[in-house]
């Protein structure tokens, strides 16, 4: 206690620093793995610190780490413009153009603002809307009728209740069938013995 504290280190040493770490940091990767790799783990607090500051020192190393991003973006937008190239002089195109162009519309901020997809949102009169409802032309009783019959058949369909199917041969009236669920089936050359019950 009352001890002085340990001298600060000075811009050089975080220069020097800053050059060790370097390579890695182009890489991409991150400064605790960057100063574990070049020995610098001992000062990962300080460099850490060094960071927070938002200097000269955290510029340059997220100037480092941004490296690979850059190089990506580089390499698809020259693809991009050979794409373009194609299609300015009628070239064919194949699927992997396709899907470059795919990317860049999907990922690239440049392209934004002409293919993200966007909800956009608008303040409307509600009177408006019953204008407009009024002017469709269509029964809603009727399709609510509609709905409701489908509604029902596929209930009775889900919990195995009778169905009634209409028959197919021509009759001067349409009949209705009533098929019972699980009926027993009977061999052909037998008539009604337990072994030709169908199991449950």
């Amino acid at each position: 206690m009352g001890e002085p504290g340990r001298p600060a280190f000075d811009e050089d040493w975080y220069r020097a620093r800053l050059e060790e770490m370097r390579p890695i940091l182009e890489l991409g990767n991150s400064i605790r793995y960057a100063a574990i790799k070049t020995g610098n783990e001992i000062h990962l607090w300080v460099i850490y610190e060094k960071y927070k500051q938002n200097d000269w020192f955290s510029k340059k190393v997220d100037a480092y780490q941004s490296m690979p991003g850059e190089i990506i973006n580089n390499l698809v937008i020259r693809l991009s413009n050979r794409i373009n190239d194609k299609i300015i002089k009628d070239l064919p195109i194949d699927r992997n153009d396709i899907e470059i162009i795919k990317l860049v519309a999907e990922k690239h901020r440049s392209a934004q603002p002409f293919f993200v997809s966007r909800t956009e949102t608008a303040e409307v009169d509600p009177n408006d809307v019953g204008r407009v409802l009024d002017k469709i032309e269509n029964d809603y009783g009727q399709v609510a009728e509609e709905a409701k019959k489908m509604h029902e058949h596929k209930n009775k369909e889900q919990t195995g209740e009778t169905d009634i199917k209409k028959e197919d041969h021509a009759g001067p009236t349409t009949k209705e069938q009533v098929v019972e669920t699980n009926a027993s089936l009977q061999n052909k050359e037998q008539t009604g013995a337990d072994s030709n019950v169908q199991p449950k």
